[in-house]
């Protein structure tokens, strides 16, 4: 072959075998990084990566600590990775409810990574302990397997968690079951690049910040949000109309009781009206104030202003 490209560590150290007995006619390797781990410096390590042609990172932050490892800039160049949007949509959403035994309507917050520390699930599980106080009903599911997987086990006992988080273990169906989540956390402490928020995304599942990924590319893209009155981007159908100056100014008594009244009083403060707004909506009796940083219904609220340096391999 011309080209010969190892996807991981294990990987890497049998094709940097095989093409320096090669020799002279060897390939060129290809080697995928996608882990923000520092490059090892036993040996064997150095060994492997030194016989790297290029180097294809994940994201930049990847990059940078190759370099950091001794990688030569040149070497190294950055492919983020994606997902394949349309497979993730033709996947079954599983009845995670059903399928795990949650309760009927039960909020699910869903987790999917391998149990090792840097992933965070402990922290996960201390926030769950949290939450469970404000809503009892919620139920939280840790989807992967790994090294941690007694630790989990052994502290969702202490914090007495065994009826709100299930861990399911390696699930090859782990997609169909991000579907079925009402929330998505990515709990790692860190990360390469992180795709599992953007299988999440692909998902349409909510993120972290409670926000629908599909929303934030309504905006994105421009596109007015739902129930926007047509012609007024960004107003929402049953929103208050604009404020219409009063004809006859600000500062007179308020006791106007025709389809305008005034809304200061002659101290200066707004009062609320009788009549009916816009809408039909009704108006409460004049002279109360208004709450601070409140409008009158149907008119609108003030806007408000308010690595340590290393050796190179080579």
């Amino acid at each position: 072959p011309d080209v010969v490209h190892a996807h991981d560590a294990h990987g890497l150290a049998v094709a940097a075998a095989a093409c320096t007995l090669a020799g002279r006619e060897r390939p060129r390797l290809v080697a995928s990084r996608r882990v923000d781990f520092h490059v090892r410096r036993n040996p064997l390590s150095r060994w492997k990566y030194r016989r790297v042609d290029r180097f294809l990172c994940a994201s930049d932050a990847i990059r940078r600590m190759l370099i950091e490892d001794g990688v030569a800039a040149g070497k190294a160049d950055v492919v983020h990775e994606g997902v394949d949007v349309d497979h993730i949509a033709g996947l079954p959403q599983v009845d995670v409810h059903g399928e795990l035994g949650l309760p009927p309507g039960a909020p699910i917050v869903g987790n999917v990574a391998a149990l090792v520390p840097h992933k965070g699930q402990q922290h996960l599980l201390d926030a769950a302990a949290r939450i469970v106080v404000e809503v009892p009903e919620a139920r939280f599911v840790i989807v992967g397997a790994g090294e941690l997987q007694g630790a989990l086990v052994a502290q969702v006992a202490r914090l007495g968690l065994e009826r709100h988080v299930v861990l399911t273990g390696f699930r090859t169906d782990a997609l169909s079951l991000l579907k079925g989540f009402d929330v998505f956390v990515m709990s790692s402490v860190t990360e390469g690049l992180g795709t599992s928020v953007l299988d999440a995304m692909a998902c349409r599942r909510r993120d972290p910040r409670g926000r629908d990924s599909r929303e934030r590319r309504r905006r994105r893209d421009g596109a007015p949000r739902p129930g926007a009155r047509p012609g007024r981007p960004g107003v929402r159908r049953g929103a208050p109309a604009p404020r219409r100056e009063s004809p006859r100014g600000a500062g007179q008594s308020g006791t106007d009781k025709g389809p305008r009244a005034l809304q200061r009083g002659a101290d200066g403060r707004r009062n609320r009206c009788r009549v009916r707004g816009p809408g039909g909506r009704r108006q409460p009796q004049p002279g109360t104030p208004l709450k601070p940083g409140r409008a009158p219904a149907g008119h609108d609220a003030a806007p408000s202003t308010s690595a340590p340096a290393t050796a190179p391999f080579t």
